[in-house]
């Protein structure tokens, strides 16, 4: 039995959980979905997703992953980039080396000739990803003190060619 039951809507999320502010913030960021979606979230709050259409399950993936998980997938995106000392000074001596491969040039291209019915599944996640982002400053970045990049479609194929 889920602890709690997001439902994402056209201008509607809801969660048993969060308070009247925090559901109207939701409502706002996520106003272009197609038809409603839950989050189920179980004992140990890992989310089963359930919607209509591809696009409106990957939106909503997109803001779970931004929810969860933004700094892991921000690294995975930063690090084939070269872009890691953007955020960490560390990171410069890795970026050197990354940003030889020319891998956000090579993402961007992919991404721009893809078929429009794929392009359209990593605008979705990338909607989802910036609509959480727009919510609130994930708790890593304020820490570090860091920019928080939005999320565009290219780099969910800039983390697949890292891979």
């Amino acid at each position: 039995m889920p602890l709690a039951t997001l439902t994402l809507a056209t201008a509607l999320f809801a969660a048993t959980t969060a308070d009247a502010r925090e559901i109207e913030t939701i409502r706002a960021a996520l106003p272009a979905l197609a038809a409603p979606v839950e989050i189920d979230l179980d004992a140990v709050e890992i989310p089963t997703i359930r919607a209509k259409t591809l696009e409106d399950a990957v939106c909503a993936q997109g803001w779970i992953h931004a929810r969860e998980r933004f700094l892991q997938i921000d690294l995975a995106r930063r690090e084939p980039a070269g872009e890691v000392g953007q955020i960490v000074p560390q990171g410069v001596a890795l970026d050197r080396e990354s940003v030889r491969l020319g891998l956000r040039a090579i993402a961007e291209q992919a991404v721009a000739r893809l078929p429009e019915k794929h392009r359209a599944l990593l605008e979705a996640y990338a909607a989802g990803v910036n609509a959480r982002l727009a919510v609130a400053k994930p708790y890593e970045y304020q820490l570090l003190q860091a920019p928080c990049a939005p999320w565009p479609p290219a780099d969910s194929m800039l983390v697949q060619l890292s891979m």
